[in-house]
Protein backbone atom coordinates (compact mmCIF):
# COMPACT_ATOMS: atom_id res chain seq x y z
CA UNK A 1 0.00 0.00 0.00
CA UNK A 2 2.74 2.46 0.93
CA UNK A 3 4.61 1.68 -2.27
CA UNK A 4 1.60 2.46 -4.45
CA UNK A 5 0.98 5.79 -2.72
CA UNK A 6 4.67 6.67 -3.14
CA UNK A 7 4.43 5.83 -6.84
CA UNK A 8 1.29 7.91 -7.17
CA UNK A 9 2.96 10.85 -5.46
CA UNK A 10 5.94 10.58 -7.79
CA UNK A 11 3.77 10.46 -10.91
CA UNK A 12 1.81 13.46 -9.63
CA UNK A 13 5.05 15.40 -9.26
CA UNK A 14 6.14 14.38 -12.76
CA UNK A 15 2.80 15.52 -14.21
CA UNK A 16 3.09 18.85 -12.39
CA UNK A 17 6.60 19.39 -13.74
CA UNK A 18 5.44 18.63 -17.28
CA UNK A 19 2.53 21.07 -17.04
CA UNK A 20 4.82 23.76 -15.60
CA UNK A 21 7.22 23.28 -18.51
CA UNK A 22 4.34 23.54 -20.99
CA UNK A 23 3.11 26.73 -19.35
CA UNK A 24 6.64 28.14 -19.49
CA UNK A 25 6.87 27.32 -23.19
CA UNK A 26 3.56 29.03 -23.98
CA UNK A 27 4.54 32.05 -21.87
CA UNK A 28 7.82 32.33 -23.75
CA UNK A 29 5.99 32.04 -27.08
CA UNK A 30 3.48 34.71 -26.08
CA UNK A 31 6.27 37.00 -24.89
CA UNK A 32 8.20 36.47 -28.11
CA UNK A 33 5.12 37.26 -30.18
CA UNK A 34 3.70 40.13 -28.17
CA UNK A 35 6.79 41.21 -26.23
CA UNK A 36 7.42 44.24 -28.42
CA UNK A 37 3.79 45.33 -28.20
CA UNK A 38 3.80 44.89 -24.43
CA UNK A 39 7.06 46.82 -24.13
CA UNK A 40 5.68 49.67 -26.26
CA UNK A 41 2.45 49.69 -24.27
CA UNK A 42 4.42 49.71 -21.01
CA UNK A 43 6.56 52.61 -22.22
CA UNK A 44 3.51 54.55 -23.34
CA UNK A 45 1.82 53.99 -19.98
CA UNK A 46 4.97 55.03 -18.14
CA UNK A 47 5.36 58.17 -20.24
CA UNK A 48 1.73 59.16 -19.76
CA UNK A 49 2.07 58.63 -16.00
CA UNK A 50 5.21 60.74 -15.90
CA UNK A 51 3.78 63.52 -18.05
CA UNK A 52 0.55 63.70 -16.03
CA UNK A 53 2.48 64.65 -12.86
Amino acid sequence: MEQTTALLERSKIKIQVVTIQQVDKTLVEVLERYGNLLALHGLATLLSLLSSR
